[in-house]
């Protein structure tokens, strides 16, 4: 016999299981400082792209505008610059990326802990079924009269 109440839970963590498979299949077997590590690394390797780029861009830019006024000096210059703006920006760009990677790691262990407390809750539906159908001896019935089938 279905119970409403088993019913009811399974379908919300099916639906919830469905929606949510895809997006914690990465967080199932991947320790808290595995998954960060690699998305350090992933977010140096972004923001480096991203920043080459970005200063190549600015250079070509730079070097176009000023190709008559070139000298080593100028390019010693804007060589430090790029320098030192890749240190500042890679620096800041990790950071938010580990933030980021953190808040989302913490979001996904939460979503698998309440899919845990799902099926503990569940088989506690399941144990309070069995409870409820367990056979019950009525004692009177076998036992007229109060005796429990001791000598009298």
């Amino acid at each position: 016999m279905l119970s409403e109440r088993r019913v009811i839970h399974m379908t919300r963590m099916e639906m919830r299981r469905q929606k949510e498979q895809a997006e914690l299949v990465p967080f199932l077997n991947v320790d808290r400082k595995d998954y960060l590590s690699f998305h350090n690394m992933i977010g140096f390797i972004e923001g480096t792209v991203f920043y080459g780029v970005l200063a190549l861009t600015m250079a070509a830019g730079v070097l176009t505008a000023r190709a008559e006024q070139m000298n080593r000096e100028l390019l010693i210059v804007l060589a430090l610059a790029c320098l030192i703006g890749y240190i500042v920006f890679i620096f800041f760009y990790r950071s938010w990326y580990f933030r980021r990677s953190l808040r989302d790691y913490r979001e996904a262990r939460q979503k698998i802990s309440q899919m845990k407390r799902d099926w503990d809750i569940l088989a506690e539906i399941y144990q309070d079924e069995k409870e409820a159908t367990k056979p019950t001896v009525d004692l009177d019935l076998l036992f007229p009269g109060g005796s429990l089938g001791e000598n009298e």
